[in-house]
């Protein structure tokens, strides 16, 4: 199952939306004709990475452009920089140096992050490496301190740092306000990465509805309605993003043994061994999805690690003449908790996220890639490679079944 984790793009329905006259698109089903928005009223609902990414684009060409925001969430700046010819070369003349430290580090992008805590630090060096951090890195800036997401007080600095940045951005008090994410950890729910998406709303013909407080009620034929007013529109993006981790695998119906479908046997969540196979279903290999690091890493990585796992478990079983392998359910158990008991030393289950199932409505309510980092997820593999496939079950499939 090579499916992908963000492939199932998620479209709530509103009221109406039948009767809209104008263009209607979504971020993940992008048409491959150039769309016009030169002159035009347009909506964007959402403001995850792509409704953060496209506003500030669409802000410059339409006339008029509102953002229908539900829950602020943090954003970093992508830092875009020139690269000299020079640059380009020597990060070129790099790469095994630069694959060998990404697949090496925690995360997978290759930051290694500070090995102090960020309270270790005096404010005024701590303000430095944020800074620098913040200029600099990108997602990185989530790495500035290894604890940023491990301990709460030191997560409520950077807190206080990314709202002070926000608020040098965004010039209505109102606005900034509304801007500013509130009640959960900084980095519990995936940043973004954006380039002047706050410095957007400065502008004149951008505006912030806030459907938290006012939510859509139906679309007409000229727009949106909400609880406060109607809102006239030419175009109407949903950047409303995916079903996440298990929409995109449970979409086919996979049939195990005794007819459990893969949907009833994780009807409480994604029970499996390494995020990699789960009992009921030999046979059945899952790439990059939960209870594997997937989503919490560099998902290019992450994928080697288990194609190279796959790819030697198979050689052997082939090299014995064994036909079927499947996890041990023991084990499933004990991975299951293991990835929960890692989620419960992170900042993480403190915030509503589609790490924790809450994108969809009716989604078990758990924890769902492994937080344990790439590189300790990888001893991991080779642990039970080494162990002779340990936790997993491998046998001869008589010839007479």
């Amino acid at each position: 199952m090579a499916v992908g984790q963000l492939s199932k793009p998620k479209k709530p329905d509103f009221p109406g939306e039948a009767h809209f006259q104008g263009e209607v698109y979504h971020s993940a089903l992008w048409p491959h004709h150039p769309v016009d928005f030169i002159g035009k009223r347009v909506g964007i609902i959402g403001t995850g990475s792509s409704g953060v990414q496209m506003t500030p684009v669409i802000a410059e060409k339409a006339a008029h452009l509102c953002v229908f925001q539900r829950t602020a969430n943090y954003s970093i700046p992508a830092c875009h920089a020139h690269i000299s010819d020079a640059e380009d070369a020597a990060i070129k003349a790099g790469y095994p140096a630069r694959r060998e430290q990404a697949r090496n580090s925690p995360s997978g992008l290759g930051f290694i992050p500070n090995k102090k805590s960020l309270l270790e630090d005096p404010p005024d060096v701590r303000e430095q490496v944020l800074e620098r951090a913040w200029n600099r890195l990108g997602f990185g800036f989530a790495l500035a301190y290894h604890d940023i997401l491990l301990n709460e007080e030191a997560n409520d600095r950077v807190v206080e740092f990314v709202h002070r940045k926000i608020a040098e951005k965004v010039h209505d008090p109102v606005v900034r306000e509304k801007l500013t994410p509130r009640g959960f950890p900084f980095g519990a729910m995936r940043p973004s990465v954006d380039h002047r998406f706050y410095e957007a709303f400065n502008r004149d013909n951008v505006e912030l509805v806030d459907i938290k407080e006012h939510p859509i009620v139906e679309f007409t034929a000229n727009g949106i309605r909400t609880k406060a007013g109607e809102y006239p529109l030419d175009m109407i993006i949903f950047a409303t993003g995916f079903d996440v981790f298990t929409g995109s695998i449970l979409a086919p119906a996979i049939i195990g043994r005794g007819g459990v479908t893969l949907r009833e046997k994780w009807s409480d969540g994604p029970a499996n061994y390494l995020g990699l196979s789960t009992t009921g279903f030999p046979n059945l290999f899952i790439m990059v999805g939960p209870g594997s690091p997937s989503l919490l890493s560099n998902v290019l990585v992450s994928t080697e690690d288990h194609a190279d796992f796959i790819r030697d478990m198979i050689t052997d079983m082939n090299a014995r003449d064994l036909d079927e392998v499947e996890a041990r359910p023991d084990a499933e158990q004990k991975w299951v908790q293991h990835v929960n008991e890692r989620s419960q030393e992170t900042l993480y289950p403190k915030a509503r996220s589609y790490y924790m199932g809450d994108e969809v409505p009716g989604k078990p309510h758990v924890f769902m890639p492994y937080s344990g980092g790439v590189r300790g997820y990888r001893r991991i593999l080779h642990k039970v490679m080494a162990n002779q496939w340990e936790g997993f079950d491998m046998r001869k499939v008589d010839d007479a079944n």
